[in-house]
């Protein structure tokens, strides 16, 4: 099997701020930075500076601006070649003065905030080439950041282990994906986070309970309203909860989402702008029923993940994934939703909300020069029968990403998640208790992050 990442960003930029030659120079510019983009998934990351394969760049043409949904969902099908090459690729959709770039990696290797990391180097140096970016430390593997009583099993494979890859290059997965995309406007996005604010939870936990709820539903037809208000979904029949007729009980009405969790927080001091594959995984479970309000499904969400990842759980945690990756067996997903959240990520170049009517001398769209980033979708081709949601709040708006497979019943149920989600999502800050906002006013969103600034692992291994 193989598992892609895709980090699709749109760009606005000026005439000449942005073609062919000149993004091939900055990817240039970019490679060679980071091991885990050119090591093969299981080894130690090395690199010969000589010999880096550089990252392939595809220019596709731009037909309209939903292209590159299109293209995102073919590259997410196709593998790595097996021994050779970078572990990353890129794909423009350039235009006149919006385009998109597709970063696509192996997901075995490096993760979405590694992705983040390597996008900005490029950016840097398509804005300027003769920039000089600064210096990256060692990266130090996932498993040298475990205690030493957690690493046994799972120390990098040496270089005569068989590698595992059966997937042959060029061969698209058994299903295609599909995605569809949502964005909240800058205002939607404040007003999510203070309700966040105002609600002591944080914006992945109201975003898993938004999601989860569009998923309680068994009938494919259209939505329906529930007790709360909130939207029950025309979900996938799940196989705990046939449809009788009945209201449904706790029993019937237990969903799961699978979060990935960052531990990037236990990197050296000043090594956070690395490469590598610095996550794991956990699953939490909830009551969605149609009595408990979307506020107490969140909180729930929250106190979970609060629970598992800290000290010393999350060690614990990480050593678990990384034995699983180490054990060769594909993962499945035992869950109903997995939400990978990057947080708030700027690229550099400062850009005006499209509600905003005031925009920045320096907005490099407004001035007609540079280049800025206007929205990061994350996306992931998902496992087996596995529903994925991608989030990133980028030029003060939050943007979503459902993926999903194409034989998952149909598209228009998957559009009726997705429409049923973001309702879930309204509802949610209309209706968010009036707490104490007063330090909510202008914050950011409150992205679920793992206490890593708090605790360490073990230092790197000497």
């Amino acid at each position: 099997m193989h598992v892609n990442y895709v980090l699709a960003v749109v760009l606005e930029h000026g005439p000449g701020a942005l073609d062919e030659p000149r993004l091939r120079v900055a990817l240039d510019g970019a490679a060679g930075r980071h091991p885990a983009f050119h090591t093969f998934p299981g080894t130690a990351p090395a690199m010969d500076p000589e010999t880096v394969a550089p990252f392939a760049l595809r220019v596709a043409v731009r037909t309209d601006a939903a292209q590159w949904l299109r293209e995102a969902e073919a590259e997410l099908g196709t593998p790595f070649p097996p021994d050779e090459g970078a572990r990353a690729r890129f794909v423009l959709l350039p235009g006149s003065a919006t385009s998109e770039l597709l970063l696509v990696a192996d997901h075995f290797t490096t993760e979405g905030l590694s992705g983040t990391v390597l996008l900005r180097e490029m950016l840097t140096l398509l804005r300027d080439p003769a920039a000089v970016l600064p210096g990256v430390p060692a990266a130090p593997t996932p498993a040298e950041l475990l205690p030493p009583e957690l690493r046994e099993g799972i120390l990098p494979a040496p270089a005569d282990r068989p590698r595992r890859r059966p997937s042959p290059p060029g061969v698209p997965g058994p299903d295609p994906v599909r995605i569809r995309t949502h964005e909240l406007s800058h205002a939607g996005t404040r007003g999510l986070a203070q309700a966040c604010h105002r609600e002591s939870t944080h914006v992945h936990a109201a975003l898993c309970a938004a999601w989860l709820r569009a998923l309680a539903g068994t009938t494919p037809s259209t939505a329906r309203e529930d007790t709360t208000g909130t939207v029950g979904l025309p979900a996938a029949p799940h196989p705990a909860a046939p449809t009788t007729g009945k209201a449904p009980d706790s029993e019937h009405t237990r969903r799961s989402v699978s979060s990935p969790v960052s531990v990037r927080g236990f990197l050296p001091p000043g090594g956070r702008e690395v490469a590598g594959m610095y996550l794991t995984t956990l699953r939490t479970e909830v009551d969605v029923h149609p009595d408990r309000t979307l506020w107490q499904v969140a909180r729930d969400v929250q106190q979970d993940l609060d629970l598992h990842t800290a000290a010393p759980q999350l060690p614990e945690l990480f050593a678990a994934g990384l034995a699983r990756f180490a054990s060769g067996h594909p993962p499945t997903a035992d869950y109903d939703l997995s939400l990978t959240n990057l947080g708030v990520q700027e690229f550099g170049g400062p850009i005006r909300p499209a509600d905003d009517s005031t925009a920045p001398e320096d907005d490099p769209a407004a001035s007609g020069e540079g280049v800025a980033v206007r929205a990061c979708y994350p996306l992931v081709n998902a496992l087996p029968a596995e529903r994925t949601v991608g989030v990133c709040t980028t030029g003060g708006r939050l943007h979503l990403a459902f993926t999903t497979f194409a034989t998952d019943l149909d598209d228009r149920w998957a559009a009726a998640v997705l429409s049923a989600a973001v309702e879930n999502l309204r509802l949610m800050v209309e209706r968010s208790g009036p707490g104490s906002a007063a330090g909510a006013a202008g914050q950011r969103p409150r992205n679920f992050s793992n206490p890593g600034g708090r605790v360490r692992f073990a230092g790197p291994a000497s």
